[in-house]
């Protein structure tokens, strides 16, 4: 009975003491970042724009175009994607008109006036306010304007 006793008063001896500290909650929760305001959105959606040049051999008319064609391929564009300035039915990649590095789409400028610019030779850079002022904007294909020209 004594051993039992003292195996007992043991087990509850090891697990008392102090709890384990609790890691310190953050005080503001962390900004979760935007897609489609960094490159990694903007190429998603580049990627996409390509592939539905590929298929349809044009490209995309408008946003809702581009939507339906990612939904159907079960790659939806990324959310802010609505948020991007687009040259709607402007050629990409294979299908882009000169000079190569028209502005095809662009997110907003940041708080620093800089964005990232999406270019109709596929290439993504970040711009300041200045370079992007002289950044020729793409045209989009006459077949895509919807007015013959």
């Amino acid at each position: 009975m004594r051993a039992v006793l003292l195996a007992v008063l043991g087990c509850c001896a090891a697990g008392c003491g102090e709890p384990p500290a609790r890691p310190a909650l953050p005080t503001a929760p962390p900004t979760p970042p935007v897609v489609g305001d960094e490159p990694a959105g903007l190429t998603a959606t580049a990627q996409l724009y390509l592939d539905f040049q590929a298929g349809k051999g044009r490209p995309p008319g408008s946003f809702g175009e581009l939507a339906g064609h990612g939904l159907d391929q079960s790659r939806p564009l990324p959310p802010a994607a609505a948020r991007l300035e687009v040259v709607w039915g402007a050629g990409l990649g294979p299908l882009a008109d000169p000079p190569a590095d028209a502005a095809v789409a662009w997110t907003p400028a940041g708080s620093d006036g800089r964005r990232h610019v999406l270019a109709a030779d596929g290439t993504v850079k970040e711009l300041t306010a200045d370079e992007f002022s002289r950044v020729g904007k793409a045209k989009p294909r006459a077949a895509n304007r919807g007015d013959g020209r």
